[in-house]
């Protein structure tokens, strides 16, 4: 297979492949394109190719993304049965100012020479060597801009250019280039060379890897007595260089992203996540848009889903002392919060009035909902909105729940203080101990749900705990303590790490 690596020839001559229109392999779309988007702006395009094939070589073009992966291309026959052989794949990239000189690389063409004073003049010169794009860091695929994932095309050059004007030689342009227009030139082409032993029709899978495909999740709630007017927004943001009509999306919460990032690279913290790692652990692609969607180029589209509009709560009162930033956790990595002793020592004193909603379709929602913001109103008395308050809700599979927060409850106090830690580096063990107490400020009795996050490692035991607890996560636990008005409960437990 050649995908032009950067040790070969970069820089294809185009004539050598002919435009898609004068192919005598008909490639039609069989359906819309499927495309899964990962984490980390990367995502995946599936298609199916319509091939008219003929008895002997079949050339065969394609117009990918201007942000594709090359190495990732597969082209294969879905039905299995052979029509055809693979023997031949090239990717020629969009026309940059070296590449096309590359390509012209011993013929002559005009510069454009602008002088101090002087009226604009076209030179002719001989391009003898021309410059050859390196790589910007070890394993680039492509020396695109992926350090800020902002899918601009960026050109570099080594090696001195050799010009030759009037019979001489010089190392640098006596101009800027005019070359000759080639609008097929404008765009990356996806060229294969394919084999039949005899005529006829049969159908490939296209599939390749792509940057500049990110998704984010934001909801809507307004409250309404008991129940809330509930609505997701799934926004596609599209720098791939390539439009998408009719495609069928699915999101995953993997990271595909961290395989294409140069060393180095430090993620900053989006505030978006999973509480535990069962819910990151949740990579099956998934679906929230019930239909096709066009994805333009260039530009953020947002998708409406899961609109309620009469959604039915429990109201309750949570206490969630301390919870690690997801983002941290991803730059981190799991491993280093272990032995930090620092962490999940400053905890929060407030109880939340949250509404808890089961993601289930007697409820109008039954569907996978992705981690994201949600801002929360209260309607008025003239029937304008009020911002009440926005949190981050976790991935929800169907059946599973999550809590929208409403402010702090009044009257309702939370302490948590850490008495022990100890850590056993031979025997791979670490030991945390927690007091918590609970106040009931009010009038009438409250139950109090305490949220712990286990968050140094998945590997974990309760060892001693005054009250009993329910696993909700899986690295999450939840005591229900009952205070009585003017109260002060306290709750201990001791957690045991290994790894």
């Amino acid at each position: 297979m050649n995908l032009c690596p950067r040790r070969r020839k970069v820089f294809l001559r185009r004539r050598d492949i002919l435009p898609l229109a004068l192919l005598p392999v008909a490639c039609l779309f069989a359906g819309g394109p499927e495309i899964t988007i990962y984490r980390g702006g990367i995502g995946m395009v599936r298609e199916s190719l319509n091939l008219d094939l003929h008895a002997g070589l079949n050339p065969l073009q394609y117009r990918p993304p201007t942000q594709i992966i090359p190495e990732s291309v597969v082209l294969r026959d879905v039905e299995a049965k052979q029509r055809f052989r693979l023997i031949e794949q090239d990717y020629v990239p969009a026309a940059t100012a070296d590449g096309l000189l590359a390509e012209n690389e011993g013929a002559t063409l005009d510069f454009l020479v602008r002088e101090p004073g002087q009226a604009p003049r076209l030179q002719s010169a001989k391009i003898v060597r021309a410059p050859r794009p390196p790589s910007i860091w070890p394993g680039a695929d492509w020396p695109t801009d992926v350090a800020r994932n902002t899918g601009n095309q960026i050109a570099y050059s080594q090696g001195q250019v050799i010009i030759e004007v009037d019979g001489r030689w010089q190392f640098t342009l006596p101009g800027q280039p005019v070359f000759p227009a080639r609008p097929e030139a404008l765009f990356p082409a996806l060229a294969w060379k394919l084999t039949a032993d005899q005529p006829g029709k049969a159908i490939a899978n296209l599939s390749y890897l792509s940057r500049g495909l990110n998704w984010k999740v934001d909801y809507t709630a307004i409250k309404k007595g008991d129940s809330l007017e509930f609505s997701g927004w799934l926004t596609i943001d599209n720098r791939t260089g390539l439009k998408f009509s009719d495609a069928s999306v699915c999101l995953s919460t993997a990271d595909a992203g961290k395989f294409y990032r140069p060393e180095g690279w430090r993620e900053e913290s989006s505030g978006e996540g999973s509480r535990s790692d069962e819910d990151q652990a949740a990579t099956t692609a998934f679906r929230v848009l019930d239909g096709p969607v066009t994805i333009d180029d260039q530009a953020s589209r947002q998708f409406g889903f899961a609109s309620v509009a009469d959604l039915k709560t429990q109201r309750l009162n949570i206490y969630e002392a301390f919870r690690l930033d997801p983002g941290e956790r991803r730059q981190r990595g799991s491993a280093s919060f272990i032995e930090d002793s620092q962490v999940g020592t400053i905890s929060s004193s407030v109880i939340r009035l949250v509404d808890e909603v089961v993601n289930a379709s007697s409820e109008g929602l039954g569907r996978p909902l992705p981690g994201g913001r949600v801002r929360i109103y209260e309607r008025g008395a003239d029937g304008s909105l009020d911002w009440l308050n926005e949190d981050q809700v976790d991935f929800t599979p169907e059946n599973g729940w999550f809590r929208i927060p409403f402010g702090a409850a009044p009257g309702l106090k939370g302490s948590r203080v850490r008495t022990d830690f100890k850590v056993n580096q031979e025997g791979r063990w670490a030991d945390e101990s927690f007091s918590i107490n609970l106040r009931n400020g009010t009038s009438t009795p409250a139950e109090i749900r305490v949220v712990e996050n286990l968050f140094r490692g998945g590997n974990w035991s309760i060892t001693e705990s005054s009250n009993t607890f329910l696993k909700i996560g899986d690295r999450s636990i939840e005591f229900r303590v009952s205070v009585k008005p003017g109260e002060e409960k306290k709750l201990t437990y001791t957690v045991h790490y290994s790894w």
